[in-house]
């Protein structure tokens, strides 16, 4: 019987394990597919990208002999 029970636990750890690899599963097909949060990281980036250009535009009007760093 010892060795019974021991096997209904280990099943039992391999159950919870993978219960839990099911919602990790869910968690991230929640967010949607790959392309859908890749293509919303590109529009992230364009939006920072947008708002800094428009920063070093603006401090050039104000000191107009100081270049301000822009990266490639």
């Amino acid at each position: 019987m010892a060795a019974f029970e021991k096997a209904m636990e280990s099943v039992a750890d391999v159950m919870e394990k993978l219960m839990d690899a099911a919602e990790e599963i869910e968690k991230f097909l929640a967010q949607g597919p790959p392309w859908l949060i890749r293509k919303q990281d590109r529009e992230r980036a364009q939006s920072i990208e947008r708002t800094y250009k428009t920063e070093i535009k603006r401090m050039e009007r104000e000191r107009p002999f100081r270049r301000v760093y822009k990266p490639p």
